[in-house]
């Protein structure tokens, strides 16, 4: 199998070949010799391997997926930046579930190529936020979609008690998440959040909320 998947690429073969390896590996843990000790951090990749191969075969199998798109140009740049970001970072299931979401929807079918263009840069942002940056944007963006969403902003301290009160945690770590990715930091990881905008967009900048349509399901 290997030696076909290396003549003949495809996303799903990869896929595939990844999920058996790193199934054979939770069977055999002694195997886990070669990650150098890191026997959880390997294990968490296996899942996530799976839970993409599951996903995308899925989503196949529906049609709302085809090889056509999973092979294209884009659909494989944003795939392997996945791939290469699953081995590299220690990441969470938050994280890995944006990154994932923006992946799919961006070899949806009938996606067009401006909008495989947008994906691939919304998940460079992404690869940026941190787990607790991802949670406050999408639970932001939950707000902006509910119904009445167009109302008066109340300012900065207003939104960062709602969105602390809906995730259930400190204010002073909403606030440190939005320094870190608005205008008002010298250097900020992006510009995701703007609560001090006069537009209501509940705190998120117009590329906040396009990361935010990306992020959900296909």
């Amino acid at each position: 199998m290997l030696q076909e998947l290396i003549k003949r690429p495809t996303t799903i073969g990869v896929l595939e070949f990844l999920t058996g390896v790193s199934a054979t590996l939770v069977d055999k843990p002694a195997n886990l010799i070669f990650s150098g000790g890191h026997l959880a951090q390997a294990l968490f990749k296996g899942k996530f391997y799976k839970q993409l191969y599951s996903e995308v075969h899925k989503y196949r199998a529906e049609g709302k997926i085809v090889d056509e798109d999973l092979d294209s140009s884009r659909g494989q740049t944003i795939f392997v930046d996945l791939m290469r970001t699953i081995d590299e970072e220690n990441l969470d299931d938050e994280k890995f579930g944006a990154l994932k979401s923006i992946f799919l929807n961006s070899v949806r079918k009938g996606t067009d190529e401006h909008s495989k263009l947008l994906a691939y840069q919304y998940f460079q942002v992404c690869k940026k936020l941190s787990s607790l940056d991802i949670l406050i944007l999408k639970t932001a963006f939950d707000y902006y979609e509910e119904p009445g969403s167009n109302q008066t902003s109340g300012g900065i301290g207003e939104w960062e008690d709602k969105i602390a009160e809906r995730l259930g945690m400190p204010r002073e770590l909403i606030s440190q998440s939005r320094i870190a990715n608005s205008p008002v930091s010298q250097s900020p990881n992006s510009v995701i959040f703007n609560a001090e905008d006069t537009k209501n967009r509940h705190g998120l900048t117009t590329l906040g909320i396009e990361i935010g349509k990306f992020i959900k399901k296909v």
